[in-house]
């Protein structure tokens, strides 16, 4: 049942937020002199952005790193694992081997 009601809920939100939307656009639009000042202030509004972004890609580094290196740490004990347990294997060159019957 919530599998019918989901997407019919989904679409009366949507409609409405449309409504909405239009509604607040056609009433409070700004007029001229808020688009002139905006054009006025572009360059330290691009300054600003260039800014974050240069924030964003510091964030994004710290968070490859230390996820490369997470996933290294894993893959080096599993490395590790694998590594120590070679020697654990049954020899097969144990004599009469080639004598047995090849399993089928």
């Amino acid at each position: 049942m919530l599998k019918l009601i989901q997407p019919i809920a989904s679409l009366f939100v949507g409609i409405s937020m449309t409504i909405y939307g239009l509604v607040h656009s056609v009433t409070r639009f700004p007029g001229g002199d808020a688009f002139a000042a905006l054009a006025a202030n572009l360059p330290a509004v691009g300054s600003v952005l260039v800014f974050l972004l240069g924030l964003l890609a510091i964030v994004a580094g710290v968070v490859l790193v230390v996820l490369g290196v997470k996933n290294f740490r894993r893959r080096w004990r599993r490395f590790n694992q694998i590594a120590h347990h070679v020697g654990d294997r049954p020899q097969y060159d144990e004599e009469g081997w080639e004598s047995e019957p090849a399993y089928r």
